[in-house]
């Protein structure tokens, strides 16, 4: 049973464990439990370890079995500039994986309340999320930790259709 996390801070980069995040989207992809992932280029994997993104890895023995980001953001994203709040204190709650082998044993829920709690340390105000509306475990998990929905569009390059989540803190 996967259980150690590991948080890697938004000041540290974890570029070592690019070989392991390769492998998991290997296996996500491989069982097709996730039709809806980010295409995993290398310069965005090594966007996702790098700095101004905490990042959360959980290990069954030396494997990584899971893998999350908090992305502590600056400005809006383009997707979110629509929106009436400032970049400054917003974070997003961001690329997540886990091992289809170790699905349904609440590991996104840990990560993502883990998520929140670094989103409150850090001083965040504004937490947002996007999710496939057909995604409906990651939907629950968002709801879960207070995460509501604010607006529904078609984003990103691969014209996929989003929910914006949104939750003061």
């Amino acid at each position: 049973m996967a259980s150690d996390i590991k948080i890697i801070d938004k000041n540290t980069c974890a570029l070592s464990y690019i070989d392991a995040l390769q492998g998991l989207i290997a296996s996500v992809e491989a069982s097709n439990a996730a039709p809806y992932l980010y295409p995993p280029t290398r310069s965005f994997l090594e966007g996702t370890l790098g700095k101004d993104m905490s990042k959360f890895f959980v290990f069954d023995g030396d494997q990584v079995v899971a893998y999350a980001v908090l992305k502590h953001l600056h400005e809006l994203p383009d997707y979110l500039a629509h929106l009436d709040y400032p970049g400054k204190h917003s974070a997003m709650i961001y690329f997540t994986l886990v091992h289809p082998e170790h699905r349904g044993r609440g590991l996104n829920t840990k990560m993502t309340a883990l998520r929140v709690a670094e989103a409150k340390k850090a001083g965040v105000k504004y937490l947002f999320s996007t999710v496939h509306p057909d995604n409906t475990a990651s939907l629950k998990t968002l709801q879960g930790v207070g995460l509501t929905a604010i607006d529904k569009r078609i984003m990103f390059d691969e014209q996929l259709l989003r929910y914006i989540m949104f939750k003061a803190l």
